[in-house]
């Protein structure tokens, strides 16, 4: 439900029921060697998470731009988490399981402002508190922890018919059953130019420009510790061009304040 006041402000109150399917790789039953102590496994037995979302916010347009705040309180049943065990033999096995609730609650600001003609900003900033509760053959994987993560955007239409785009993500540390996953930080840049009457663009792209995209993940208890440290493969500098025949070129369409070069985060 959305309700428009005076003075460009918007309320806007909603529910949702999501499905969240388990995706190919936490159902492959089949066992991966990471090397010869860490052996992983999907689990052909796991069943989707339902989510019920409340979310109330509000939003105040001005001239140049908007800003907005929701407050939302999510919750989850038959959370799947990997959990790892480790054996006598000295090897770990980790495998996807169907063993716990979470509640996440919190509140998100997102903004979009235009100083000028040449300079766009954009991004948003996530604070929540999630809870996990669940256990596994007597082992308490509950996690209760405070968090954040965030967006900054911006795009320089410095040339004419030409802009650059820089984005920063940053998420904070989080609690997570049997550990915690450590911060993580991602810069991505772009530039496009058109030119031949439009109908032409040329376009340069770099994700992850400082090779930062990296997951660092601390599993630990009363009588281990295990630090995981997953780097993906860089993405390489890509240059596009493109030529349009009797076409217009379409803008893509922003959501949420998010730019036009969104990567996985």
């Amino acid at each position: 439900m959305n309700y428009e006041f005076p003075g460009q402000n918007q309320v806007q109150l909603s529910y949702s029921r999501r499905i969240q399917r388990p995706r190919f790789w936490d159902l492959n039953p089949f066992f991966t060697f990471a090397d010869n102590r860490n052996i992983f496994s999907g689990n052909p037995n796991l069943n989707p998470e339902f989510t019920n979302s409340y979310e109330i916010g509000h939003i105040k347009y001005w001239e140049k731009g908007n800003i907005g705040t929701n407050i939302f309180w999510r919750s989850t049943s038959d959370v799947i988490q990997r959990v790892t065990q480790f054996r006598n033999d000295g090897t770990t096995l980790s495998l996807p399981l169907n063993l716990a609730t979470s509640v996440n609650a919190g509140i998100e600001w997102l903004f979009a402002y235009t100083p000028s003609s040449w300079l766009k900003l954009d991004g948003n900033l996530n604070v929540f508190r999630n809870v996990i509760e669940g256990s596994y053959q007597g082992e308490d994987l509950s996690a209760d922890s405070y968090s954040w993560f965030g967006r900054i955007g911006s795009r320089f239409n410095f040339w004419k018919n030409a802009d650059f785009q820089l984005r920063f993500n940053y998420r904070a540390p989080v609690d997570i059953p049997q550990g915690r996953q450590l911060e993580q930080y991602i810069i991505d840049i772009a530039f496009s130019k058109d030119f031949l009457q439009n109908n032409a663009t040329f376009t340069i792209a770099a994700r992850d420009l400082l090779n930062s995209r990296r997951r660092n993940t601390e599993i630990y208890s009363d009588n281990y510790y295990q630090r995981v440290d997953q780097q993906w493969r860089r993405a390489p500098i890509t240059a596009t061009f493109s030529y349009r025949l009797n076409m217009k070129k379409e803008k893509k369409k922003t959501g949420r304040g998010e730019g036009d070069y969104e990567g996985e985060f």
